[in-house]
């Protein structure tokens, strides 16, 4: 599994404010799957996949053919009382990891970011020690281990 850890500029924010639950993690950056938001020109099933093999390239360096790229599930909202971000799960088999090319990256955030390569039981065991706090990439790698069980 490719996962990258990157500056979250929202957690410095909510770092700022003294919070009901007291966070004991202060890391301003997490370890999520590689993701991104679905331009305004990337319409329909075919937007979905393109946004995917975008960001993979983006964020890992890899070019791979958007015909490669499969659904991970049906979309799902986050946190629909407060945002109405949808989440399209998708994903790729990566040929060697070992050829990788620097990733091109599009901005500030990605430019300090970390990528590392972890089996899926690591990444499931990490999510489960709190390591991988993201929610969207939780999801898609239990997701992932469910549809790898029934032979997919």
């Amino acid at each position: 599994m490719c996962v990258r850890k990157q500056l979250r500029p929202p957690l410095l924010l909510r770092r700022e404010r003294e919070l009901v639950v007291p966070d004991a993690s202060a890391e301003l950056d997490l370890w999520e799957l590689p993701a991104g938001l679905i331009e305004v020109h990337e319409r329909g099933e075919e937007g979905v996949l393109e946004c995917a093999r975008r960001e993979t390239e983006e964020e890992t360096g890899f070019s791979l053919p958007k015909g490669d790229f499969a659904r991970l599930g049906v979309p799902v909202y986050l946190s629909p009382g407060l945002c109405a971000e949808k989440i399209h799960l998708v994903k790729v088999r990566v040929p060697d990891h070992r050829e990788a090319v620097e990733a091109k990256g599009d901005g500030v955030v990605e430019a300090g970011s970390t990528v590392a390569w972890w089996p899926l039981s690591e990444c499931l065991a990490r999510a489960d020690d709190g390591t991988i706090e993201d929610a969207k990439t939780e999801l898609a790698l239990r997701r992932l281990r469910a549809e790898l069980e029934r032979g997919g």
